[in-house]
């Protein structure tokens, strides 16, 4: 977290690098940019996406792509969130890659589910409107609930 906020405001603005010679310029990749880059069937594939949307050159060789994938991972190193993990099951070690974006997503979505459940919950039980419901805040809409489930 700490990372994020030292960023904060941060222009990513585009860069140039070396690579044996050849100057290539590249940006950092956007919300976009990963959004298609997820829509491909592996790996490679989005890296190709990435690589013609945030380069524009797709004839780089692998020392090339290979330099430039490094300087946008060292330019955004909170881009790829890897968790050391082990198996449950057999105590075998290995890395995921936790995707954030989706576990955002996944716990905003699971929010507002449940919102809309107290707001059925409590409208049904005492007549509220949504906007009644939403407005007593957590821990009074909580002690309604408890006091709902009682009754029932």
């Amino acid at each position: 977290m700490d990372a994020l906020l030292e960023r904060k405001g941060e222009v990513r603005e585009p860069a140039t690098i070396d690579v044996g010679g050849r100057l290539i310029s590249w940006r950092p990749p956007d919300s976009r940019d990963v959004a298609a880059a997820a829509k491909a069937d592996d790996v490679a594939e989005a890296e190709r996406v990435l690589l013609e949307r945030c380069v524009g050159a797709l004839d780089l060789t692998d020392e090339q792509r290979r330099a430039v994938t490094a300087a946008m991972a060292e330019a955004d190193p909170l881009a790829e969130v890897l968790v050391d993990m082990e198996c449950p099951a057999c105590g075998e070690p290995f890395v995921a890659d936790l995707d954030v974006a989706q576990f955002v997503w996944a716990e905003v979505r699971a929010r507002a589910l449940g919102l809309l459940r107290d707001v059925d919950a409590l409208a049904r039980a005492y007549g509220w409107t949504e906007e009644q419901v939403l407005a007593l805040g957590d821990t009074r809409r909580g002690a309604y609930l408890e006091l709902v489930e009682g009754a029932a």
